[in-house]
């Protein structure tokens, strides 16, 4: 439900926000980094970008750096009072809102990225939104790389993820409705020390049965 009812945001959610920033010290350059390696790579059509569960609007410096009008939200009303103060410019904003809202923000033509969000979706919250975005020229999605090849350390951390939908690899080949056009693999902190591994995916949206993967 989109939240418009001004209120104080309490000394617990402002520490919330300020933990956050501090592990993204740690999360934050790897998701960044790969996601400015495919927006090279497939060069996506559209003006603005719009940051589903964008936390405290990380993203929005990389959007203004690429030339894109940025629209974030997210349910966490204290993440993005602290964006709004944080980021003032002309084609930057916020919302306070959460999945079943995306109707209400999204555009034709938009591109929309979940960044760290799907494990956080239940697939009736994930099909929803999958449905909102169909009218976007493309999707980045980026979550948790779960396979084989996943070492321990790896599946403990995801069992610690606050997110209780980690989903296998295999569930984010093929989503209904959008074809896979870019796919890389990337591990947090980095390719020298990877305690977590990640996916960044690219999805443009198709008629339903012609999803083949390029």
């Amino acid at each position: 439900m989109i939240d418009s009812i001004p209120r104080v945001i309490n000394n617990r959610e402002k520490i919330a926000v300020a933990l956050y920033q501090l592990a993204s010290r740690v999360h934050w350059p790897a998701r960044e980094n790969a996601l400015r390696q495919a927006f090279a790579r497939v060069s996506p059509k559209g003006q603005r970008l719009i940051d589903i569960g964008c936390g405290p609007g990380l993203l929005t410096e990389m959007a203004m750096d690429l030339h894109y009008a940025y629209m974030g939200i997210d349910p966490d009303r204290a993440a993005i009072e602290y964006a709004r103060h944080r980021y003032l410019a002309e084609r930057v904003q916020f919302a306070v809102a959460d999945a079943s809202d995306i109707p209400d923000f999204v555009r034709v033509g938009d591109i929309a990225i979940l960044n760290g969000v799907s494990h956080h979706l239940s697939d009736e919250q994930m099909s929803v939104v999958l449905g909102s975005l169909h009218i976007c020229s493309g999707i980045f999605i980026l979550d948790h790389q779960l396979d084989q090849a996943t070492s321990r350390l790896n599946r403990f951390l995801q069992q610690k993820d606050r997110g209780r939908f980690v989903r296998p690899s295999t569930a984010f080949a093929r989503l209904a409705g959008y074809r896979k056009i870019y796919h890389e693999v990337f591990s947090i902190p980095s390719k020298h020390f990877s305690a977590w591994r990640y996916f960044c995916n690219f999805y443009v949206p198709v008629m339903v049965g012609d999803e083949q993967t390029d």
